[in-house]
């Protein structure tokens, strides 16, 4: 139940306020003492709490803004609105340099990512927000952050990697005397022990998890311990005590809103129902627990749900419907088991319009700050082509895929996942190159050195080319605006990937320097060179000199047959 002491309290300071730093904190505050209870009302109040934060530039208050917002969107387990709002409170909390408040919002985007199965990214939000908690001396955070990333080993089934992040968490909540955090501990190693098929070790950090959350009154706690609960009485045969027992986690899921753990009791009800004969009864949990999953994207909880599913058509006579339901499960299950690189790709693909969202926020600011309304238009235009461009070609691959393994052509669907694959890595290189480029932390040129000097060091040593990269360091505290640093790194880039793939050098030189007035880049290669008046050249020798126009540098090719080529650029500063 939510604190209505607390509630009314916050409420009265509200109306008796008339600072407005105190408004917007107090909004916040109210917005995320009603989260759990009334996810609408903490919108509402995180909504005015915004518009205020905005109107007096409080920077803290318009990450909270956006921070109560997710939390509310998460409860309702309306993820990708979730992810939205986190994306932009991490953002805000890093320009007003609170560090607790970025790490927090990492975590939360971890969850997210976690919840709807994209592990890898999930482990790299959880690596960062660990990172900061250390850095801070945050313990209760830290112990928080170790309980996911154990939860991550644990899903991968590295079950040592995971009892030994959950020995240290525990270890820390008890230290600091955090009850709530202790028993959250507790029923993840309650986990650990269900993979292991320890029932008794499982029942008992459970039932202690259990009496920590009563004790806190965290009723989404209660009900997630009694939800485990219930499957092992289930699986132990004692199915009187497991339908008592998931009944009455249902109940505290309901009063809560938590639709995930809803949906998974529904499941295990289901089972229940069905090993009484209670066939129609079971398939409405079953449907009910379906409309969840398929909404938030949980597709190993969607996987189980459709193989239940069509075991209970196929018990009812109803052969083709639960044909289907085992043609989705089955292909949901080859999506799930995809490489590491198709993973990524289902991540890109479900969050892709927040991404968007937050590339478009991030040219606003820059905008207002340096005016580069072409700047945004040329990144924009880039953006459209190439995810258009590969998102077309995805779905085409995804519809080939379908249809082959609705087939039984295996070699001829793994082919369409290895393009899909090959395609998605080139795409995710080009945009995280474009939103390196446009994030204002990397206006100095050291950034844009050591980002340069990786990819060439990279590719490089994948060619077994001898590398020599210097870099005048007077030059690492020169500011570049966006315009200048986006176009001389994308051709420089250019420059080193093709002496590098078409060359076929043995040596490469990159030199970077200057003077008072300009800046000078050199890249050289001992390659087979070409004729540049006979030779095409491709889109990438066009758009190297066309780049190089649009920040007035000057752009100079020399190359010849049998003596290599060398490209120099020289931009005014």
């Amino acid at each position: 139940m939510p604190n209505e002491e607390k509630i009314s309290r916050l409420k009265k300071q509200l109306a008796e306020s008339r600072k407005p730093r105190q408004q917007v904190t107090l909004l916040n505050d109210l917005a995320m003492e009603l989260h759990p209870s009334d996810p609408a009302a903490c919108i509402k109040l995180a909504a005015e709490a915004l518009e205020l934060a905005r109107k007096i530039q409080f920077k803290i208050g318009i990450a909270r803004s956006h921070f109560s917002t997710g939390m509310a969107h998460f409860k309702q387990a309306r993820y990708l609105d979730a992810f939205a709002a986190f994306q932009r409170a991490n953002d805000a909390y890093r320009q007003a340099g609170d560090r607790w408040g970025e790490s927090n919002a990492l975590n939360h985007l971890g969850l997210i990512c976690s919840k709807t199965g994209n592990s890898l990214r999930a482990l790299d939000y959880f690596t960062d927000s660990l990172r900061i908690k250390e850095e801070t001396e945050d313990e209760y955070g830290k112990s928080n952050v170790l309980i996911s990333i154990a939860g991550i080993h644990h899903e991968a089934g590295k079950t040592e990697e995971a009892k030994r992040m959950i020995g240290e968490a525990l270890a820390i909540a008890q230290h600091i005397r955090a009850e709530a955090l202790v028993g959250k501990v507790l029923y993840e190693l309650g986990n650990i022990h269900c993979t292991e098929i320890d029932f008794n070790g499982a029942r008992s950090a459970y039932t202690e998890a259990l009496n920590y959350f009563e004790k806190q009154s965290d009723k989404s706690g209660i009900a997630q311990c009694r939800l485990k609960l219930g499957r092992i009485s289930l699986e132990t045969g004692d199915v009187n005590s497991a339908h008592s027992i998931l009944h009455s986690a249902m109940d505290y899921a309901l009063q809560v809103g938590d639709k995930s753990t809803e949906a998974n009791i529904d499941v295990e009800l289901a089972k229940i129902e069905w090993m009484q004969g209670h066939r129609a009864e079971a398939i409405v949990h079953l449907e009910r627990a379906r409309g969840f999953a398929e909404a938030n994207q949980e597709r190993p909880l969607l996987i189980k749900i459709l193989q239940e599913l069509s075991e209970a058509h196929e018990a009812a006579g109803e052969f083709e419907v639960s044909l289907a339901n085992l043609k989705k499960a089955v292909h949901l299950s080859a999506e799930v088991n995809l490489s590491e690189t198709t993973a990524r790709l289902h991540d890109m693909e479900m969050n892709r319009k927040f991404e968007l969202l937050e590339r478009e926020n991030r040219l606003m600011e820059i905008e207002n700050q340096l005016a580069l309304a072409e700047v945004r238009r040329r990144i924009s235009s880039d953006l459209h082509d190439d995810i258009g461009a590969a998102l077309s070609g995805f779905s085409i691959y995804s519809t080939a895929i379908r249809n082959n393994i609705m087939q039984g052509n295996l070699d001829e669907a793994m082919d369409s996942i290895d393009n899909i694959g090959e395609e998605s890595r080139e795409l995710l290189e080009r945009l995280s190159d474009i939103v390196w480029a446009i994030n204002p932390k990397n206006d100095r040129f050291d950034q844009l050195v050591s980002r340069l000097q990786n990819y060439a060091s990279r590719i490089c040593s994948g060619k077994n080319i001898d590398l020599n990269f210097a870099a005048d360091t007077s030059l690492a505290e020169v500011l570049l605006p966006l315009e200048t640093r986006s176009n001389l790194f994308l051709i420089l880039k250019e420059a080193i990937n093709n002496a590098a793939k078409y060359s076929c050098a043995t040596h490469l030189k990159v030199s970077l320097n200057s003077n008072e007035h300009s800046i000078n880049a050199c890249v050289e290669d001992d390659g087979r060179g070409f004729n540049p008046n006979t030779a095409s050249g491709g889109n990438g020798l066009r758009n190297m000199k066309q780049r190089a126009a649009l920040i007035r540098a000057s752009y100079d090719l020399q190359s010849t047959p049998e003596q290599g080529t060398r490209i120099v650029l020289e931009i005014p500063l």
